[in-house]
């Protein structure tokens, strides 16, 4: 059986440029786990979330344990002890890829479902795979879930809270109908209630891969993409709404089951039969709400861009940027600067198209400073010796809530023959100009 220990570390005071660890936690565990994220919650507490695989050494007669992954999260106190555990399940592999803190207390999850109607799912499966929500309480209860798909493959990947309280979900979908390329961008705008209040499909005509979403200081949201796409050249697509888009009887499902679990405390389930509950959410009132398309307007430079797209608080894309050079570059992670945006993640390309940092060695970090306009303020490569992987990236603020610097971690891969420190974890701390304070390293 393999087993994963999860350690947290917390810096005391980057303030002071010290890397003192205040406490550090083991999380053991006796089956195969993946960790997604780890928020901060209102009350300064963590929650740890991911995917595993539950031991259950003593399964009751007759239940309907999952064999796969299930949604996982944690909650550890300012001392790392834990708070509580939850897992939540379908009858197949669920896994878990983000969590938000909501501003009331609670979280949101989202993540990706093949499970059908059973164990903790409420809603029965669309398609190959389904965009799987989740909104808990700050006891890690379910207040409501939703499923999201068509009968093709959606993911949800990222998640943020917007300043009307509201949830966006960014994932994909390889809809040959309703997107642009082998893989088109998907945004499910919630409301605090989880009804959904509109929906975007965009992209170019290759893969395009949302990295991660944050929210804006003016209610909208800023998505980092990966894109393998050139500029759209077909024709562009109008806005539908979801009840016509139904009514065509094209085969598509995107009307979201939407579960609430005080109505549905009473269903219960067994493999894939639904309950004969008229609560039930296969009796659901079919949602009413406009699905948006937006084609991608700027070409590659090379292989692979960091996409920037800008979208307002209602869900409309106010601009977009692409950043790269002739080989391949990777977006990872962003985060919200008093001017504008810090973006990071890594990059195989020499000084070319719109890469003016130099290129190391192997893979570089590459970080670039950008204004609320997406215009470029300053960039700059880092390099830890062979292949270095961008994992977070946080604006550290002084008391009067300046943009102080960055604290970037991560870790190197070796490429070909390990060398000296080779799989290596690391962190950074830049000033507010990109320029080197301090680097730390561990084995």
């Amino acid at each position: 059986m393999k087993k994963l220990i999860i350690s947290l570390g917390f810096l005391a005071s980057v303030y002071s440029y010290a890397q003192k660890v205040t406490w550090q936690k083991d999380v053991e565990s006796g089956t195969q786990d993946f960790l997604s994220g780890l928020a901060v919650t209102i009350d300064g507490q963590y929650l740890v979330s991911g995917s595993s695989i539950q031991n259950n050494q003593n399964p009751t007669a007759g239940s309907n344990q999952n064999k796969g992954y299930d949604y996982h999260i944690l909650k550890l106190d300012q001392q790392g002890q834990k708070v509580w555990e939850k897992y939540f399940s379908g009858n197949q592999h669920d896994y878990l890829s983000a969590t938000a803190s909501s501003q009331e207390g609670g979280f949101l999850l989202a993540g990706t479902s093949y499970s059908s109607l059973a164990v903790d799912k409420k809603d029965k499966s669309n398609g190959s795979s389904d965009m799987w929500i989740i909104k808990v309480n700050e006891n890690g209860e379910e207040e409501w879930q939703k499923t999201i798909g068509t009968r093709y493959s959606e993911e949800a990947r990222t998640v943020t809270q917007t300043l009307d309280k509201g949830f966006v979900v960014v994932g994909s979908t390889n809809h040959p109908k309703l997107g642009y390329g082998s893989k088109d961008v998907m945004v499910v705008k919630l409301d605090k209630t989880g009804k959904t209040v509109s929906q975007l499909i965009l992209g170019g005509k290759g893969l395009d891969e949302v990295e991660k979403v944050i929210p804006t200081n003016d209610g909208g949201v800023l998505m980092g993409i990966y894109s393998r796409s050139g500029v759209n050249d077909r024709q562009s697509k109008t806005k539908i709404n979801s009840k016509d888009l139904l009514s065509q009887n094209s085969g598509l499902n995107l009307n979201p089951s939407h579960s609430n679990s005080a109505s549905n405390s009473n269903t219960q389930t067994t493999g894939n039969t639904q309950s004969s509950n008229p609560d039930s959410n296969s009796q659901n009132t079919t949602e009413s709400y406009d699905i948006n398309f937006y084609g991608k307007a700027f070409g590659n430079y090379g292989e692979g861009d960091y996409w920037i797209v800008k979208l307002d608080k209602n869900g409309t894309v106010q601009w977009e940027k692409n950043f790269g050079g002739s080989e391949d570059d990777h977006i990872r992670t962003m985060a919200l600067t008093e001017s504008g945006y810090i973006i990071g993640g890594e990059s195989r390309s020499q000084t070319s198209g719109n890469k003016t940092a130099k290129l190391e060695e192997g893979t570089d970090l590459w970080v670039l400073s950008l204004d609320q306009d997406g215009n470029e303020q300053w960039q700059k490569s880092y390099n830890f010796k062979n292949r270095d992987v961008l994992m977070s990236l946080n604006t550290i603020r002084n008391s009067n809530s300046e943009t102080k610097g960055f604290l970037i971690g991560g870790y190197t891969q070796s490429e070909g023959k390990v060398q000296d420190k080779d799989e290596t974890f690391w962190m950074l701390y830049i000033d507010n100009n990109g320029k080197e304070v301090w680097q730390g390293e561990e084995d």
